[in-house]
């Protein structure tokens, strides 16, 4: 198959995140020089032109690479969720502002200036737009690159949006701790991103999970001292996005800082990042099932016993400080934010099973 014959089909199996970006540009321009302000508008619209894109996708169950984008089972669940809750999150952003806009104009019947004209509602609602994009693009990712740079396209646009929607000194405290956890987070696993590439010699997650299953006396060697780097720092920068242990103690200030859009948001989408990253990495150690030998041999099976077994105390840590954390609670939104944590010791459990049974 020629390049061009590739990038074409790289392109077609990108569609939906490709929709997705091009309606956030036209939400910046049209709030710039068309006098646009139906911003939420535009992001529903934009969803569900994205989401009959992905119809037009592989099936579920077809696994077609192509780019360093791979549509199989798991991206295709990915992508669907990211979408409906995407518009799930839109309606609620723009339920948000209108409550906002009719509390400054004192009613419907008040003044246009206090009302949606001061919110700034094509940005937020661009900006959303890209985080979905990351998202889904982090999902159909076959490649280190293309993730981290959707994982990234996740990051930044969170920022953006917490920092417009801060509620008070204590909203732009809590919003600063976010950004900067997320750097060191987004930091490691930029660092098991390199030992991987250092396995694998390729970016490519297809040819890392190969050399990871060889059973080349080198190869286990080398394997058997990055490994345990890699899987420590995936995991830490997954608990991030997770809000699991230990890196947890940002939640309960930033929901209670945010608005209830947003503490909505950071309760879905970025866990989503979290889950994504966690199986895609696990998966290295996996063969397929359509392989040759999908046997699990060489260093894959210290992987996945070292995986399953960091997974699962993590899960059961997160579980009791979540949810002992609720219990010390007298705010509602620092309540659902401890209740996130534990769900987030909820996700490990299925994490660590899946690489329990892998081994068996």
């Amino acid at each position: 198959m020629s390049s061009s014959t590739t990038s074409l089909q790289t392109f077609l199996l990108l569609a939906p995140e490709l929709v997705l970006v091009a309606a956030a540009l036209f939400a910046f321009l049209g709030s710039a020089f068309a006098g646009l302000r139906s911003g939420w508008l535009v992001a529903v619209v934009g969803i569900v032109t994205a989401m009959m894109g992905a119809g037009g996708q592989p099936a579920e169950g077809a696994w077609v690479a192509s780019g360093g984008v791979r549509i199989d089972g798991f991206s295709t669940f990915i992508r669907w969720n990211v979408l409906g809750l995407g518009v799930i999150l839109a309606l609620v952003q723009a339920g948000d502002l209108l409550r906002s806009a009719v509390t400054r104009s004192g009613g419907f019947s008040g003044s246009p200036s206090g009302g949606l004209q001061e919110v700034g509602t094509c940005e937020e609602a661009g900006t959303f737009l890209l985080l979905l994009a990351g998202l889904s693009l982090a999902g159909v990712a076959d490649d280190l690159v293309l993730l981290f740079m959707g994982l990234e396209l996740v990051s930044i646009p969170t920022y953006i949006l917490l920092a417009l929607k801060r509620t008070d000194a204590h909203g732009q405290e809590a919003s600063l701790k976010y950004f900067f956890l997320s750097l060191v987070a987004s930091s490691l696993f930029l660092y098991a991103a390199v030992c991987l590439y250092g396995i694998g010699g390729s970016t490519s997650l297809a040819m890392i999970g190969a050399r990871l299953r060889s059973t080349q006396e080198a190869m286990v060697g080398m394997s058997s001292v990055l490994l345990p780097v890699v899987i420590g720092m995936t995991i830490a920068g997954a608990a991030f996005r997770m809000a699991a242990v230990p890196m947890h103690f940002y939640a309960p200030d930033v929901y209670e800082g945010t608005s209830p859009s947003n503490a909505a948001m950071l309760s879905t989408l970025p866990k989503i990042a979290g889950i994504v990253v966690l199986v895609r990495v696990l998966s290295l150690a996996i063969a397929p099932a359509d392989a040759a030998n999908a046997a699990v041999g060489g260093a894959a099976v210290a992987y996945l016993s070292l995986f399953w077994q960091v997974a699962a105390v993590l899960a059961a840590i997160t579980m009791t400080v979540g949810n002992v954390m609720a219990l010390l609670q007298h705010n509602l939104r620092r309540l659902l934010a401890c209740s996130s944590i534990a769900h987030a010791g909820y996700l490990l459990v299925g994490i660590a099973t899946a690489a329990a049974a892998a081994v068996d």
